[in-house]
């Protein structure tokens, strides 16, 4: 009988995690005009438009890609904003403007442009 009360005890405690963090799967677009000194690109998340403590959730090496999709990103909470980083030959990056998102925006492909 303890047992089964520690249970719904624990079950109580992460049922409000569980609800609100959650994988999503999503699709970011982007424009590039000049891809000769590019090697590939990331994708940042982070929860304030300053983009403090951001977080690379997926890249690509591929320096003609204009889209991603980011598998599995663990969402804590929104809104959340997104930008995406071209990664130049020397290893600097030229940033897009962060995209701010909720939990409705997040499933039609984001578009975003990166500033050269």
């Amino acid at each position: 009988m303890k047992i089964i009360k520690a249970s719904i005890v624990l079950i109580l405690i992460l049922f409000p995690v569980i609800v609100f963090a959650a994988e999503r799967t999503v699709t970011i677009e982007w424009a590039m005009s000049d891809t000769e000194n590019i090697q590939g690109y990331k994708i940042y998340l982070a929860y304030d438009l300053t983009m403090e403590n951001a977080e690379v959730v997926c890249d690509t090496p591929d320096p003609n890609s204009t889209n991603i999709t980011c598998k599995n990103i663990d969402i804590e909470k929104y809104p959340v904003y997104f930008s995406v980083a071209a990664v130049t030959n020397d290893g600097g990056e030229l940033l897009s403007s962060p995209a701010k998102m909720s939990a409705e925006t997040l499933n039609p492909p984001q578009r975003l442009r990166i500033s050269q």
